[in-house]
């Protein structure tokens, strides 16, 4: 891996980071007058023709697709997993407490699933419960168990994206990956009978949140992954709970909290670790 890799791989974690804590204030602001799934399933949809229109190339790689079939299915899996389950928490949860909980679940059950790093998914487990309990609120529970699944899947995501990461460019994996999310989120909301036509305005908000939500931080996200070990990808990750969570105090959406504060600032450190 020579430095022009490294270099790009970390200044796509950056601002992959930065752009996630914006998103998930858009996303937790959005779910609060659109249904989840509703909003979920309108955004993904633009992000799939999005992907599709750039990447239109990949479905004449149809050997290749079939050689990555089960990673590529896996994608698309631990797609509709992650980001359902992020629209459903982000109804009920903060969004920095989203992202905590989000961000802790992913080294917390890479920790289980390799068997290392143990003291610090310990410290990360210790300081989210007090984090959690600085809140004060039982009816949390759903959110965050929404939350700490979807980061889980994310873990599992990196590994099948890594699988495939040499055979397809950044942009067909893109492609590629959000057709269930689509399909899941459309017929929940038929069976459920949340879905409904909009106004064109609302449209081009679900365009919008498709763009600073998912398409710009994703493909950083697909950027760094390609130029760093899943490791180095994902110590970055503490820089977006924290944007958020300032971002919100400085926004005023929060009174100050010694705890709170605290717990904040050693989630932090302890993801450093």
């Amino acid at each position: 891996m020579n430095l022009s890799n490294k270099l790009t791989g970390n200044l796509a974690m950056i601002i992959y980071a930065l752009v996630t804590a914006v998103s998930s204030i858009v996303i937790h602001a959005t779910t609060q007058e659109i249904t989840p799934l509703l909003s979920a399933c309108n955004t993904f949809l633009f992000c799939l023709l999005v992907y599709s229109a750039i990447s239109f190339s990949t479905f004449s790689k149809i050997a290749l697709i079939k050689n990555h079939a089960y990673s590529i299915f896996m994608l698309n899996v631990t797609t509709a997993i992650c980001w359902i389950f992020t629209f459903l928490s982000l109804k009920y949860l903060p969004p920095e407490l989203y992202l905590f909980t989000y961000l802790c679940a992913m080294p917390i059950s890479a920790a289980i699933l390799f068997r290392n790093k143990i003291l610090k998914s310990i410290m990360l487990s210790v300081g989210l419960i007090l984090l959690i309990y600085t809140y004060h609120n039982s009816k949390l529970f759903l959110g965050l168990l929404l939350a700490f699944v979807g980061g889980s899947s994310g873990t599992v995501y990196s590994i099948y994206s890594k699988r495939i990461v040499n055979a397809f460019t950044t942009m067909e994996i893109l492609s590629l990956r959000f057709y269930l999310t689509v399909i899941v989120t459309f017929l929940l909301c038929i069976f459920l009978n949340e879905w409904k036509i909009l106004t064109p305005v609302d449209y081009s908000e679900f365009a919008v949140l498709s763009l600073i939500s998912v398409i710009v931080p994703l493909t950083l996200f697909q950027v760094g992954l390609k130029n760093l070990t899943i490791v180095k990808a994902l110590s970055f990750m503490p820089l977006a709970p924290l944007v958020c969570y300032l971002i919100n105090f400085t926004l005023g959406h929060g009174e100050f909290n010694g705890m709170q504060m605290s717990a904040v600032f050693f989630l932090f450190v302890a993801m450093f670790i």
